[in-house]
């Protein structure tokens, strides 16, 4: 009792102890599942706030990577709610309103396209900027003459730019992340890799990603190259000012400044020899910033100069500084600032200024160049993919289901034949196959000839075994068991007999006066008068389940009976003998005929079989000396 409550205590421990680490793993993996969609959630809000630059505050946000990459990840209505989250976020961190409503766009249109056909968001993603954005951002460059037409392209394609390879980027995430070792617990129902998207997947980074780098590193080089100019200009300008200056006396500076017709003459003449070649403008105020001389081409010629007020200043160098309309800008506002420098003579200061819209033109040409091309290779690479998975993972997936139909075409002996690939390798492998089918097929052809001549054959071993046997425990003529079957079974019935009251008699039957019906009928009609009471003996055994009966041979038949008395055996001598004597016609003529039966009984008429045989053999002869047509049961007081 101890052993079996410490047995089913030690049952129910291992069972608590498998509970608790079914819920651990599942615990786990959920934890796991949140702490991933949490993990990309605060990935997009810090993409969001730390942009790749390239110039003129053309920047790249690869925000949508994380958010896009959730659709598939996870599900859509998740990708909504991250979305919303990221955006208010975004809102109170000064994120533009407008960016943050075309990410919730995105995600509503890309999302329901996934979900309702599948495919990958890259498709999805390149019709969203088609279909919506070109037109939002056609029909909002057509209603507003705020910005010019290098910079309006610029910025179209660097969006476009920009969308694509964070859609690309969230296929390749959605694609490889639940495969990772430690994310493999977390998905556990992965959705299958084809060879034909991973081909698409490297050619398109083989492409676009090399381009899109040297974009970024050229835009960089382009900025500095700017300033250096920007520089080289300015710094000329005023050196050739102050040379002119420093020739004029006090005197001469201080009729300028109070008004010299000649002096001003001379010295915007100065200015416009400055600045002809150029769109640089130079102005001269005096200490209460009045102007009072300038170049041609200035755009300001108030009295006043107010052309640097109200704006954002940042040093570029020691005398040369960048004036944005305000501290954070975007491309319309880089092209209203000004390079400029301050030199200071006696009671004046001379302002030179670079306006930037023209460098930006210039630069955003060349710019607009690389975008398209990285554009056209997004296009030449997809197709490229689009082909190349087309024919590889066309030519798989026929090879796949050629060889999958193998077996089935073999087996049927129909034949195989392989309609060829493009691709060499896939040619080669196929006709392989092919060759490989036509030699199964026939080894099968002979296999399936020589089991079928194996199977007939094995039929006749079976059919001669079978006739072997029969012929070697059946009697011939009548098909009762024979004298070798007897002794088997009698042997098997008295060795397994167990004690009791009951007895096993066996009863020897000898048809009286059988030579006389072979003299008269024959042996034919003998043989005939055999079959008809061994075919008396088999019903009246099939009506009494405890007898058998054998044909020794001759006339000569023997009964087993099993469990037994000495009267019921009689009786069912007596009732045998009615059925023997009943007439049979044989030849048209009828034949009455009867039997002499003698029976001994295991264990009281012998120890042994051959005694109980002997005894029974006695009974019968001694039956057939007192007249035949009788039942004698022997006993052993008689013996």
């Amino acid at each position: 009792m101890l052993f079996y409550d410490q047995h089913y205590l030690f049952s129910i421990n291992y069972e608590t102890l498998i509970r608790r680490l079914n819920m651990e793993r599942i615990l786990g993996n959920r934890l796991g599942y949140w702490a991933l969609l949490g993990g990309l959630i605060g990935s997009a809000i810090v993409a969001q706030n730390f942009p790749l630059y390239l110039i003129f505050d053309v920047k790249f946000v690869f925000v949508s990577v994380f958010y896009l990459a959730i659709i598939r990840l996870f599900n859509y209505k998740k990708a909504i709610a991250s979305v919303l989250i990221i955006s208010i976020i975004g809102f109170f961190l000064g994120i533009h309103s407008a960016f943050l409503l075309l990410n919730i766009v995105e995600v509503l249109f890309v999302g329901g396209l996934y979900r309702w056909r599948g495919r990958d968001l890259l498709t999805w993603d390149v019709l969203f900027w088609v279909v919506i954005w070109i037109p939002s951002y056609y029909l909002f460059i057509h209603t507003s003459d705020l910005i010019v037409d290098e910079l309006a392209l610029l910025t179209l394609f660097q969006v476009l730019i920009n969308g694509w390879i964070s859609a690309f980027f969230a296929d390749l995430l959605s694609d490889y992340l639940p495969r990772l070792p430690f994310f493999r617990k977390i998905f556990t129902k992965r959705k299958p890799l084809y060879f034909g998207r991973i081909i698409s997947h490297i050619t398109i980074i083989a492409a676009v990603i090399p381009m899109f780098c040297f974009t970024i590193i050229n835009g960089w080089y382009q900025e500095s190259l700017m300033i250096e100019s920007t520089t080289t200009e300015i710094t000329s300008s005023k050196s050739r000012i102050k040379e002119e200056i420093t020739t004029m006396d006090r005197d001469e500076i201080q009729n300028l400044i109070l008004g010299s017709i000649v002096q001003k003459a001379y010295l915007k003449e100065m200015f416009d020899n400055l600045t002809n070649q150029n769109n640089m403008l130079i102005y001269a105020v005096d200490n209460q910033n009045n102007i009072f001389a300038y170049s041609s081409s200035n755009h300001e010629t108030d009295e006043n100069f107010k052309l640097l007020d109200n704006g954002y200043v940042s040093k570029i160098s020691n005398d040369i500084a960048l004036w944005l309309p305000k501290e954070n800008n975007n491309i319309l506002d880089w092209s209203h600032g000004y390079f400029y420098s301050t030199l200071s003579i006696e009671d004046m200061n001379i302002f030179t200024i670079i306006p930037i819209q023209e460098k930006m033109g210039t630069i955003a040409r060349q710019l607009t160049i690389y975008f398209v091309t990285i554009l056209l290779l997004f296009a030449v690479a997809g197709a490229f993919a689009w082909l190349c998975k087309r024919i590889l993972s066309g030519s798989l997936l026929h090879l796949t289901k050629m060889t999958s139909d193998l077996p089935k075409r073999v087996e049927n002996s129909e034949k195989y034949s392989y309609s060829g690939s493009d691709v060499y390798e896939f040619d080669s492998l196929g006709k392989n196959f092919e060759q490989v089918a036509k030699k199964l097929r026939q080894m099968f052809i002979e296999t399936k000839q020589v089991n079928s001549l194996l199977t007939e054959r094995t039929k006749e071993l079976v059919a001669s075994k079978d006739e072997l046997y029969r012929l070697a425990h059946f009697d011939a003529l009548t098909g009762l068991p024979n004298r070798y079957t007897f002794t088997d079974d009698i042997k098997d019935i008295l060795t397994n007999y167990h004690e009791s009251n009951l007895e096993c008699a066996i009863v020897f039957i000898d048809l009286d006066k059988f030579k006389q019906v072979n003299d008269l009928l024959g042996h034919s009609g003998g043989d005939r008068l055999l079959q008809v009471i061994a075919e008396r003996l088999r019903v009246f055994g099939d009506h009494h389940n405890k007898i058998k009966a054998y044909r020794l041979g001759g006339d000569e038949f023997v009964l087993i009976i099993s469990d037994t008395t000495y009267l019921e055996t009689n009786n069912l001598c007596i009732e045998l003998a009615e059925q023997i004597k009943i007439p049979v016609l044989i030849q048209g003529e009828p034949l009455e005929i009867s039997a002499s039966m003698g029976a001994s009984f295991y264990p009281s008429d012998g120890e042994d079989i051959e005694k109980v045989i002997t005894n029974a053999d006695t009974a019968m002869y001694r039956i057939k000396e007192s007249g035949r047509n009788g039942v004698s049961l022997f006993s052993h007081e008689e013996g």
